[in-house]
């Protein structure tokens, strides 16, 4: 559990530091403050649970999120004569369910607060390649269109509401890479939701010039078991010009050229953290190829020899971008 500590803590690290450059357009902040957020989130769970705290699940499939927040409101709605009807077949896993849910809820009861007898409230789930959309509609009396956007700066026309609801929710929304608007309906007032899915690709990160230069036409094997750490990994080296070959399993190696790298970037894990065997598998297929380990573990670390450097994790990008110069551009 502590390995996994680490490797969330070196993804946060990296991508604060790709923030942090002041070449970093916006897109680049926005692309590291969601992985920033998802591994945050990753790591707190790991933490708590190493200290005997349950947690709600960070990725759930999303037909139970809204399982889990219809059938508690049940009772809300026939006490206000409504129905709840849940549309949609969207059964994809989400990221970040605990929020998800939160956000839904608060949806549906404000739904209801504004429901007429009699009335039905819909949500309705859609798969989409990237994210869910899921959309929140009742038949009450609707927002004005000059409102569409004070309603989530905390104007609130309901009774004992103070107008926090809608606010937060959208901030958190886009906080995890998703949105939420209220959409033109015909009858009463429509809320839809965009959140991430678990399976969605990330999208690389924009490329700067600056960053470009520095492991311009360096061709690196990386292999890492860890897939969050092998994104973060990949996408920064390939920002800064590196070509990089992924993978996650020794067993993999075959079918790689060495002759064609210029360095290794080797997590132990996938040598089940037996770093004679990892020397031993990396120089049988090549004996002067550049090779660096990176770790969670100092107590994994061997003695130092010609052509290997040890990297330990949590690590900052511009350390390891410094070492892979050093061994490979020298």
């Amino acid at each position: 559990m502590l390995h996994d500590i680490a490797n969330a803590l070196t993804v946060i690290a990296g991508w604060a530091d790709e923030a942090s450059l002041e070449s970093a357009d916006p897109a680049t902040v926005s692309h590291a403050l969601r992985m920033i957020a998802r591994c945050g989130l990753q790591a707190r769970t790991l933490a708590r649970r190493a200290i005997g705290i349950q947690e709600l699940a960070a990725e759930a499939s999303v037909g139970k999120v809204i399982d889990d927040v219809l059938e508690p409101l049940l009772l809300s709605a026939k006490r206000a004569k409504a129905r709840l009807v849940r549309c949609g077949s969207a059964e994809a896993d989400v990221l970040f369910a605990d929020e998800l849910g939160l956000i839904v809820t608060n949806l549906v009861m404000n739904a209801l607060a504004f429901a007429p007898e009699g009335s039905c409230i819909s949500v309705t789930c859609e798969e989409h390649r990237r994210t869910i959309a899921i959309t929140v509609s009742d038949e009450g009396q609707g927002v004005p269109s000059e409102r569409a956007e004070s309603i989530f700066q905390g104007d609130s026309r309901r009774e004992g509401g103070s107008g926090i609801g809608l606010a937060h929710s959208r901030r958190v929304a886009r906080r995890r890479g998703g949105e939420l608007l209220l959409v033109p309906s015909a009858l009463g007032a429509t809320f839809s939701l965009l959140w991430p899915r678990a399976d969605a690709e990330v999208e690389p990160a924009p490329l700067s010039r600056v960053r470009a230069q520095q492991l311009e036409g360096l061709r690196v094997l990386m292999i890492e078991d860890d897939l969050v750490v092998s994104e973060f990994l990949k996408a920064a080296l390939e920002a800064r010009g590196a070509e990089v070959v992924a993978l996650t399993n020794v067993k993999d190696l075959d079918g790689v050229d060495l002759a064609n790298c210029d360095a290794v970037l080797a997590d132990l894990s996938p040598f089940e953290n037996d770093a004679q065997r990892a020397v031993e598998q990396l120089r049988a297929r090549s004996k002067d190829l550049p090779i660096v380990f990176v770790t969670g573990s100092v107590g994994e670390v061997a003695t130092l020899e010609p052509g290997i450097v040890w990297v330990s994790k949590p690590f900052e990008t511009r350390e390891l971008v410094e070492v892979l110069m050093a061994v490979a551009l020298t």
